[in-house]
């Protein structure tokens, strides 16, 4: 019987082995941060997220191995959380008066135009 049990055991072991999904794993480092975290991705593998380090907390753009940093004009704390297929990312920002706000940014990673809202 415990020699059945454990045939048993085994077989689902291998089962689940070959059915399980491969991923391919990317880090995502931006120079000089001492935290980054992934949010969001769109269709053209544009990834937005946020970083930590010795200035405080940024949102950036990941896009073709490259991170842009993503700050609010005299914002002191800004994160990005989503980004859409035309490009277009919202986040938050915390201002001088330590207010929080949403924000969304759209254009090209050169030139972004920020909206408050």
């Amino acid at each position: 019987m415990l020699g059945a049990l454990l045939f048993v055991l085994a077989a689902s072991a291998v089962a689940l082995r070959a059915h399980a999904a491969p991923y391919l794993f990317t880090t995502l480092d931006v120079a000089g941060a001492e935290h980054t975290f992934g949010y969001s991705i769109n269709d053209r593998g544009q990834i937005v997220g946020s970083y930590t380090g010795s200035t405080g907390v940024h949102g950036f753009i990941w896009e073709k191995g490259m991170a842009t940093t993503v700050d609010v004009p005299g914002a002191v704390f800004t994160t990005t959380t989503g980004i859409n297929n035309h490009g277009q990312i919202v986040g938050s920002y915390v201002d001088g008066s330590n207010n929080t706000h949403g924000y969304i940014a759209a254009g090209s990673v050169d030139n972004l135009v920020l909206s408050m809202r």
